[in-house]
């Protein structure tokens, strides 16, 4: 008895089933008997009249229910023994599919990790960032941009998501519309020593409610305050979860320690939840300090922090409960059109029209995703015809394969087997085979997400390299229809066998129509997909070829009178330029532009 049939309980009803088949065999043989036939002609006649015995019992194994299951195990069992015997063609099908499923594996990665994955806060829908509109925009006359709200270029008025710190200051304090409110800045930079060798780090500026309005606890530790982000605290830190596994080895003692940024003293007061690395998707930072910290360490983009025409900061509020979106909006706007009118400095006119616009955190703060959005799409296009390509090849295998048994189908079919059964048994081999294709289509597709991600392939954005669970469960589908897809054809045509030429020893090798008949079969089709499939990507890749050379050669149109410098700060491209003397710094997110003359 097998073991699938003591896992469901079945040995006492297999024993019964046999026991009923044989009484009633044993019963109208003893009954043929006495009317005057011999035992043999009895037996011959009794079972004839039966039928076949193996039929009738899986027919009433049908009626217990999870037949489908017991079937399945006993499938893959089969199939597992058949395709060790075959080692060459399952090697050839596994390989193939996990370069299909791989690579279709890294590109979902990509995709999930930089435009589907939620934010790793508590209820984002409630959380909503502050966009500035108006025919014209406020009197800045400093102003960063760090690219976390993504600005359509194709809007008629101005618009941006940069306040200043006295209006953050004001909002938070006399409206009523938020339960809390935060602001936060761009990477301002900084070489850390205290731990080790002097190094690099990008951190954040927040304010103290930031971790409270987000509803993100620490690990180790406690996250800011709102008395950490006065004058008069002292300066600390909150670190990055994987910062602190791979530069402080996840030492618990880290919390308390005196750490050096810019030959500042930091005191190091938590490490943030392991899900949380940035509230904008894919700009990881090592650390969060206070936004009062801005003023020690004077990044290069920053100007007077508190000067009210410094616009610099990011707001972000988290709505009161049976508050709408549109009432806040409303009341929000109210209050931005007073202080840009009637505040201590005016920074706006009538004809401005200033007002606010309430963007959900997860659709407002796209950062930098927007550039990614197109080509990512078009790249899972790609590997999604690659993965077809993968599927015909296989396909072809099996059709080839399925030639090879023809005289097995024969001998089942004869003994009983309906063509649904064999297409069954067919199906979970293939399935059994993408799924090891996808066990190995996950580690190509790990190992190819670890070196784009060494390569730095998506500049600032940071991504995972260790798929989660909705990761594994599109591969699990993907293999799933990998597995299906290809032997589909394979299994009709080759179940289509006339029974008495296949079960001689002369039979044909291909089953069904004549060779002079096929002259575009089944096989002829596959052949033609692949190469129409592979033609498609090969012309898609030549056009991109084609398309980075004319990219490279284009002149960017620099004199010599001149300079630009371009530095990365939390996924914005920074110009500065100078000439004279005379320094501008202009924030452009996804492209950089240099001015040949300025004023």
């Amino acid at each position: 008895m097998s073991w699938a049939n003591r896992l469901f309980g079945r040995q006492k009803q297999e024993k019964e089933l046999e026991e009923e088949v044989r009484t009633h065999l044993e019963m109208a043989a003893k009954d043929r008997v006495e009317r005057g036939k011999t035992a043999r002609e009895a037996e011959h006649a009794v079972r004839r009249e039966f039928g076949n015995v193996g039929l009738v019992k899986e027919t009433t194994r049908d009626v217990w229910g999870w037949r489908w299951i017991e079937d399945f195990v006993e499938d893959a069992r089969y199939g597992s023994r058949t395709l060790r015997k075959n080692l060459g063609f399952a090697a050839v099908a596994v390989l193939t599919l996990a370069l299909g499923i791989g690579a279709n594996t890294a590109i979902f990665s990509l995709i999930d990790n930089v435009l589907l994955r939620p934010l790793p806060v508590r209820d984002p829908d409630s959380l909503v960032v502050l966009k500035w509109r108006g025919h014209g925009g406020p009197s800045y006359h400093g102003y960063s941009d760090f690219g976390f709200c993504h600005i359509d270029q194709a809007e008629t008025e101005r618009a941006g998501c940069s306040f200043s710190y006295p209006f953050f200051d004001q909002l938070r304090s006399r409206t009523n519309v938020f339960s809390s409110v935060t602001a936060f800045a761009g990477n301002a930079g900084g070489h850390l020593s205290g731990n080790g060798a002097k190094s690099k780090v990008s951190n954040a500026l927040v304010s103290g409610e930031f971790f409270e309005t987000l509803g993100v606890t620490a690990a180790v530790g406690r996250t800011l305050r709102p008395a950490d982000d006065t004058p008069s605290s002292e300066p600390v830190a909150v670190l990055n979860y994987s910062y602190w596994q791979s530069a402080f080895g996840g030492d618990r003692s880290v919390v308390g320690k005196t750490i050096y940024l810019e030959r500042i003293p930091v005191t190091i007061v938590g490490v943030a939840d392991p899900n949380f690395t940035s509230l904008v998707p894919g700009n990881t930072q090592d650390m969060w300090l206070p936004l009062v910290f801005c003023a020690r360490l004077k990044p290069d983009w920053s100007g007077s922090p508190d000067d009210p025409g410094n616009g610099w900061l990011t707001i972000v509020g988290r709505l009161k409960e049976r508050i709408r979106i549109a009432q806040s909006q409303t009341a929000v706007s109210l209050f931005f059109r007073n202080e840009m009118l009637h505040g201590a400095t005016a920074m706006s006119n009538e004809a401005d029209d200033p007002r606010i616009t309430l963007v959900p955190v997860q659709k407002g703060l796209a950062g930098s995703r927007w550039i990614y959005e197109k080509p990512l799409h078009l790249l899972m296009v790609a590997v999604g015809i690659v993965l077809l390509i993968a599927c015909s090849n296989v396909a072809g295998l099996m059709l080839a394969r399925g030639a090879t048994r023809q005289k097995e189908m024969a001998v089942r079919l004869a003994l009983g087997a309906s063509r649904a059964r064999i297409i069954r048994q067919l199906l979970t081999e293939s399935v059994l085979l993408s799924l090891v294709g996808g066990t190995v289509g996950v580690m190509i597709a790990y190992w190819s997400l670890t070196a784009l991600r060494s390569a730095n392939w998506l500049g600032s954005i940071d991504f995972a390299v260790i798929p989660d669970g909705r990761v594994l469960a599109f591969t699990v589908f993907v293999s799933l229809m990998a597995g299906i897809v290809p032997v589909l054809a394979p299994a009709f045509h080759g179940t289509r066998i006339d029974l008495a030429p296949a079960l001689k020893e002369n039979a044909p090798t291909l089953p069904g129509v004549p060779p002079h008949h096929r002259w575009f079969g089944l096989g002829s089709m596959l052949v033609v997909t692949q190469v129409a499939l592979s033609m498609l990507v090969l012309i898609g890749a030549g056009l991109l070829v084609r398309t980075l050379v004319n990219l490279k050669s284009i002149d960017p149109g620099l004199t010599q009178t001149t300079s630009c410098s371009l530095e990365l700060i939390s996924q914005t491209t920074v110009i500065r330029m100078t000439r004279r003397g005379a320094s501008i710094a202009i924030s452009r997110a996804g492209s950089a532009y240099c001015l040949a003359s300025f004023l």
